[in-house]
């Protein structure tokens, strides 16, 4: 905030970094962070990799951690230098680095649009005679004598689980590809506008997304790029060089075992115990591959979910100021969206408030349920302590306060147990921890009044019978 020069203050927009982190492979919102100016001789690499190396340690996950996702820019993948070079060194092994398709699979597009067509002259901008007609193709006439671009290789088909997954510009994109190829253009998309999506290889990547499907895609570039011709061919072979990650000799092996032919498990197996055979300790497990395909994790080979996160961000930035109000931010409309997935009709609130109303209920009455037993708790620790306090009054001084500070010094070790036992299991940044220690203080006190409200209930109603009886006995 910058005050102006009547001391009335207004927001001011910076441009910083951000680094978001997720989850996989659920996608779930972990963190975002600044990272921190580095000092010469460091790169700005080194101090994300030890930003993240720090939030690895604070989730407990040094050790469970195997892949590494990210987009395919130098700062990430620099051999020497990059991000995931730096944080393998902290962690002291190395991890598999799934590298998002999606971003290399945009790279021979972007650059043969360039080469035929002409560069272009801003970030939305095109020089080209026919990327220059963009900007106008909405408003321009249906062609009916349009004739087909048959050809080339079909669209994989899309699963229904997929399918209801993808946004309309994703499924009217698929639907035109086919008008193209078919020459058949439906009436009903005539007048439906498209949002920028690419072809062929997108939907094979949504489709065919595990680990092992990488290499596949490798193939599959390469096949469509050789039915091109030469100039094509000489425009785009760069970029489909330094975009093959999965072409790397651990991504094609995991891809073998994974396969359901035993010929590629024949071939995979000693090409591994080879790789193995100058190690101390070996491991023969890998054998049972011979058999029974590898089952790989399910981590995907693009990184949308990410790229969600840092959607999520960039809004959190643009509607507060500094980082534990973005992170809260972005955790509220995560559960939010959680509790009210869709809200097209008055019907979906009311589904949802009605939902809402009936776990509210269910915890009200395990409220009432607690608030009994703390009543109960409660007259049986002021019985105790009353008994406590007679035989205290019995003993010596110095006896009754050795006994009060061995009490005390005992609920602090159990407060302390319970408390490392709270951070081990659920590992969370500072901001973090203190909201959860802010929240479980707001549950003690809510459960505290409905405990008073209760007794309070109880006494009035006792103090109702015993007017009642006196009213019966002068009668």
């Amino acid at each position: 905030m910058v005050p102006d020069s009547y001391g009335k203050l207004h927001p001011r927009l910076i441009r910083e970094e951000h680094v978001s982190v997720t989850e996989e492979p659920s996608g779930t919102y972990l963190w975002h962070f600044v990272p921190e100016d580095p000092v010469p001789p460091e790169k700005p690499a080194f101090k994300v990799a030890q930003a993240l190396y720090d939030l690895l340690v604070t989730y407990d996950s040094t050790d469970s951690l195997i892949v590494l996702q990210g987009d395919s820019t130098r700062a990430n993948m620099g051999w020497k230098g990059g991000t995931h070079a730096h944080l393998e060194k902290m962690l002291g092994r190395k991890l598999f680095w799934s590298i998002c398709v999606l971003h290399t699979n945009e790279l021979p597009l972007r650059h043969l649009i360039t080469s035929i067509n002409g560069p272009t002259s801003s970030d939305t901008g095109f020089t080209g005679p026919v990327c220059s007609l963009l900007f106008s193709v909405n408003e321009m006439q249906y062609n009916a004598e349009f004739r087909g671009v048959p050809g080339g290789e079909d669209l994989t088909e899309i699963p229904e689980y997929i399918l209801v997954n993808m946004s309309t510009d994703q499924q009217v994109s698929y639907q035109r590809v086919q008008a193209v190829k078919r020459g058949v253009l439906p009436s009903e998309l005539q007048e439906i506008k498209c949002g920028k999506v690419y072809f062929k290889l997108y939907y094979n990547i949504k489709v065919h997304h595990r680990l092992e499907d990488g290499p596949k895609h490798i193939l599959t570039q390469l096949r469509v790029m050789r039915s091109q011709p030469k100039k094509v061919q000489t425009a785009v072979t760069f970029y489909v060089r330094i975009g093959a990650w999965f072409a790397h000799s651990e991504c094609v092996l995991l891809s073998l075992m994974a396969s359901q032919s035993e010929d590629d498990h024949r071939f995979a197996v000693p090409q591994i115990l080879k790789l193995r055979a100058g190690e101390e300790y070996g491991d023969i497990s890998i054998q049972e591959i011979l058999v029974k395909p590898y089952e790989v994790p399910e981590f995907s080979i693009h990184t949308q979910s990410t790229e969600r996160v840092v959607k999520q961000v960039t809004e959190a930035a643009a509607a507060v100021v500094g980082q534990q109000a973005r992170d809260g931010f972005i955790r509220a409309r995560a559960h939010h969206r959680e509790t009210m997935p869709c809200f097209r009709s008055k019907k979906d609130m009311m589904d949802t408030s009605s939902s809402s109303s009936s776990s509210s209920s269910k915890q009200q009455q395990q409220t009432a349920a607690a608030a009994s037993s703390s009543t109960a708790a409660a007259a049986s620790s002021s019985q105790s302590s009353s008994t406590q306090q007679q035989q205290q009054q019995q003993q010596p001084p110095q006896a009754a306060s050795a006994a009060s500070a061995a009490s005390s010094s005992s609920q602090q070790s159990a407060a302390a147990a319970a408390g490392s036992r709270s951070s081990s299991k659920h590992p969370q940044p500072p901001a973090a921890a203190r909201r959860q220690t802010q929240h479980a203080a707001a549950a003690q006190l809510a459960a505290a009044a409905s405990a008073a409200s209760s007794i309070t209930a109880a006494a009035l109603q006792l103090a109702q019978e015993a007017a009642a009886a006196s009213c019966s006995r002068s009668s």
